[in-house]
C-alpha cells in the first residue's frame, strides 16, 4: 500500500469515526451497550446492504480487530477476530484493515 492510498484510508477512518460519534447514535449506543469502548476504538470500515443489515469493522487500542453486524431489528452480533487465517482473509477482502493496522501501529 502506497502513501497516497494510506492517506485516503486515514481520511475514511476520520470520517467514519466522526459519523459514529456524532450522527450514527443508534449504532454507537448498540456498540457501547456491548462493552465496546469507543473512546479507545476506531471504526475502520462500514457498509450497509439492500436488506438493511449494517456491517462494520473496529480496531481497538490493543490492535484487536472486531467485526459487527446489525440486522434490521437492531440485533447486533460482535466477533473478535483471533484466528490468523480469518484475519488474513478479512485483510484480503477489506484493505482498510491493513491500512488501519499500519496507521494505528
Amino acid at each position: 500500500m502506497n502513501k497516497e492510498e494510506l492517506d485516503l484510508y486515514i481520511l475514511q477512518f476520520q470520517e467514519l469515526n466522526h459519523l459514529l460519534k456524532n450522527e450514527w447514535l443508534d449504532i454507537k449506543k448498540l456498540l457501547e451497550e456491548n462493552k465496546i469502548n469507543l473512546s479507545t476504538t476506531s471504526l475502520i470500515s462500514f457498509d450497509e446492504d439492500e436488506e438493511g443489515k449494517q456491517y462494520g469493522i473496529l480496531l481497538t487500542k490493543e490492535k484487536e480487530i472486531v467485526t459487527f453486524e446489525i440486522d434490521k431489528d437492531n440485533h447486533i452480533l460482535i466477533q473478535f477476530i483471533t484466528d490468523q487465517q480469518e484475519l488474513e482473509q478479512l485483510q484480503y477482502n477489506n484493505p482498510s484493515v491493513t491500512a488501519a493496522l499500519i496507521h494505528f501501529q
